[in-house]
């Protein structure tokens, strides 16, 4: 995916993620991709990486339609973003629709697979562990632009749930790191309500938690 987007500069993705103010440099540490308008570009070329049907499937890449049994790509014309362990290897993918027509769902995620457990996962933590041993917290943040934003922005200990879902094995995974998170949801209403849900976890686990109140209709992405 992401030599896809950096061999094709033309791409709707590629000027999506420009009005985005995504430089290569980003695109490069986050190693961002786009998935072509097609139904078998990835099918194609793990097939070629001498992958089978099944372990295709059960990566979450592709998918098999039950009514005539086709495999095909779960992700097409999207913009994506890996998810990484805590030790930067890609167990999963995050994949945002540019078409601001579009009708079906913004966000297309891979499916819980044995080596990805969303509620395990904070996105871009690989990449902040130093931040938020240097600053002494971590900030924890909605989605994967937002955090994107963070580290541009010389906030390098953000990361992210999948997600607002943020669950108690997360909470536990950043106190491994520190003992202080700062919040910083949307200022709208389900980023109100998502955290105060995060701040109950937190709590019950003994960490010290700040929210980061935002203008009305501000996300972290925008203010920066």
């Amino acid at each position: 995916f992401y030599k896809k987007l950096i061999e094709n500069p033309q791409n709707p993705v590629s000027v999506y993620l420009k009005t985005r103010g995504i430089n290569d440099e980003d695109v490069k540490k986050f190693r961002i991709g786009a998935s072509p308008d097609a139904w078998d570009e990835a099918l194609k070329f793990l097939s070629k990486e001498g992958f089978n049907e099944n372990e295709m499937i059960d990566s979450g890449i592709i998918l098999r339609n039950p009514e005539n049994g086709k495999i095909y790509d779960r992700f097409r014309n999207r913009l994506i973003f890996p998810i990484c362990n805590e030790q930067g290897k890609v167990v999963g993918f995050s994949a945002r629709t540019i078409d601001p027509d579009a009708k079906e769902a913004k966000y297309v995620n891979s499916p819980e697979t044995p080596i990805f457990k969303k509620s395990r996962i904070l996105y871009g933590l690989d990449k902040a562990k130093d931040g938020i041993r240097e600053k002494g917290f971590a900030i924890l943040c909605e989605g994967q632009l937002d955090v994107i934003a963070m580290h541009k922005g010389g906030f390098k200990n953000a990361a992210a749930p999948q997600g607002t879902a943020f669950t108690e094995e997360q909470a536990r995974i950043l106190k491994r790191y520190v003992n202080k998170i700062v919040i910083c949801f949307d200022a709208d209403d389900a980023g109100k309500k998502a955290a105060l849900r995060a701040m109950e976890i937190l709590l019950s686990i003994d960490v010290e938690v700040f929210v980061m109140s935002l203008p009305d209709n501000e996300d972290t992405d925008s203010l920066l």
